[in-house]
């Protein structure tokens, strides 16, 4: 003999059982047994009703999968061309850049050569500032000291004319007595010749004329 045992709410059991003796008279166990048995059926074929539907749900959820993995696949492949056109625009962004990183390195190099020859440069004209600095203060203290030089020079000029001044009015005074000696000498000389025509006293008196000429 056999058994359907129903071994959960879904699940059931078929398989060999042990035997046992009928029991004959007993209408009511039979009866009991009987019923038992068309609820067993009962659910058996509620199982399969529920596994049917189990089964039909099943399969649209794996139309819906497969649905579902097929728009996966091309969402996938575009994905995939996207990232191939994303990669391959990486590639070439990489490569300008690369390009473009050289050239910006040798442009740093230049400026670093400029910068070196500016920086070269303006040490260069602190070191002319300094060198200007220390010129225009020396320049300074030289023309201060030619400005005293000229200050002293004015005033020695000041006195020389003072003294030429002064030797000038002594000048004008001296040949003023030169002159009056020169006419008294000259008066002297006419009225001794007139009276004393001694050529001895002439010669005397010539030779007194050449030295008043010398004075003069």
């Amino acid at each position: 003999p056999h058994e359907l045992a129903n071994t959960g709410p879904t699940t059931f059991t078929f398989g060999p059982i042990t035997y046992k003796d009928r029991l004959v008279g007993e209408l009511a166990i039979s009866n009991d047994e009987n019923a038992e048995a068309l609820k067993t059926i009962d659910n058996y074929h509620l199982a399969l009703e529920l596994n049917k539907q189990s089964t039909i749900a099943l399969s649209k959820n794996l139309a819906l999968r497969e649905k579902l993995i097929t728009d996966l696949k091309f969402r996938i492949k575009g994905q995939s061309e996207k990232y191939n056109e994303l990669a391959s625009q990486y590639a070439n962004h990489r490569k300008d850049l690369l390009v473009i990183n050289t050239n910006l390195k040798t442009k740093i190099k230049e400026l670093e050569y400029d910068l070196i020859k500016e920086s070269k440069r303006m040490d260069s004209l602190k070191s002319q500032l300094v060198e200007m600095s220390e010129s225009k203060k020396n320049t300074v203290i030289e023309s201060n000291r030619l400005k005293f030089l000229y200050q002293r020079s004015n005033e020695k000029i000041a006195d020389l004319e003072k003294s030429v001044s002064n030797l000038e009015t002594e000048n004008q005074i001296f040949i003023r007595t030169i002159n009056s000696l020169r006419s008294n000498h000259y008066e002297l000389s006419n009225s001794m010749n007139n009276e004393f025509g001694n050529p001895a006293f002439r010669i005397l008196m010539n030779r007194n004329n050449s030295q008043l000429n010398l004075l003069d």
